[in-house]
């Protein structure tokens, strides 16, 4: 097995912190917004705009009712310190409609050119305070 460097550690936590956001967030969007909840029969190009304009609102709500909205047993919560998570609660996930690949995607950047220039950001400029803690 290949030893993982402490690039590639912090990489990966940064990545995983990302997933975590994002899932949470799209998990509260499908709870709320019916759209997300079902195929969308759409182009592939339109769906972007459809989930986009979920976000308006979803942005709203959390400013101006965020108790209500999105209460804070919601969210995972993280040490920092000690680099760990408590989970928050979790949506159902048979709610979430499976996602089918699409016949139009141009890729540029390939997954491991990608990758590596977050690596190289995640671990230059892009260095948080907090993230030796957390690997």
């Amino acid at each position: 097995m290949k030893q993982l460097t402490r690039e590639r550690k912090i990489f990966n936590y940064r990545l995983c912190l990302a997933q975590r956001i994002i899932e949470k967030v799209f998990g509260i969007s499908v709870a709320r917004f019916g759209i997300i909840t079902t195929h969308i029969n759409i182009k592939l190009d339109d769906i972007e705009d459809v989930v986009m304009t979920t976000c308006a609102p979803h942005s709203f709500l959390r400013r101006t009712s965020p108790d209500t909205y999105t209460p804070p047993e919601c969210f995972d919560t993280e040490d920092l310190q000690n680099g760990t998570v408590t989970a928050g609660l979790r949506s159902n996930p048979s709610s979430m409609a499976t996602l089918k690949m699409g016949s139009n995607r141009n890729l540029q950047l390939t997954g491991k050119e990608v990758r590596s220039q977050f690596m190289e950001y995640f671990n230059n400029e892009g260095k948080v305070p907090w993230q030796d803690n957390c690997i």
